[in-house]
């Protein structure tokens, strides 16, 4: 019974490690010095936290990118709601915007990806 509960025990385990370790992976650029920002960074995890509290059928438009912008770490807070007229704001790492997405010119922005969206998310990229 007991070594049931220690092999179920290191099976949790390895697949908790497994999962951290890849996104660790794929954010692993130490951005704004933190080596995950959707947990390091509080203004980021405060935000995503109050866009996942919305309603589901609003929630699911909201998206956080990372982009380099003039070689900073930057976010950029989408939507991709068909029906919204959405302004993309760009923030550092500290939270504070920098400019919208117009100002600043998309083709000045590198490695642009997607690291948050909901579950549930309706947008495609």
């Amino acid at each position: 019974m007991k070594s049931e509960q220690t092999l179920r025990q290191l099976v949790l385990f390895s697949v908790f490690l497994l999962v951290f370790s890849c996104e660790k992976d794929h954010l692993s650029d130490n951005t704004c010095n933190v080596s995950n920002p959707l947990i390091e960074l509080d203004w980021l995890k405060n935000a995503i936290q109050n866009t996942e509290q919305l309603s589901p059928d609003v929630s699911k438009y909201y998206y956080v990118s990372m982009a380099k912008y003039n070689g900073e770490t930057v976010f950029i807070e989408g939507n991709c709601d068909p029906l919204a007229n959405s302004v993309f704001t760009v923030l550092n790492c500290t939270g504070e915007s920098i400019g919208v997405m117009g100002e600043i010119n998309p083709d000045s922005l590198t490695d642009r990806k997607i690291i948050w969206k909901t579950t549930d998310s309706a947008c495609y990229n």
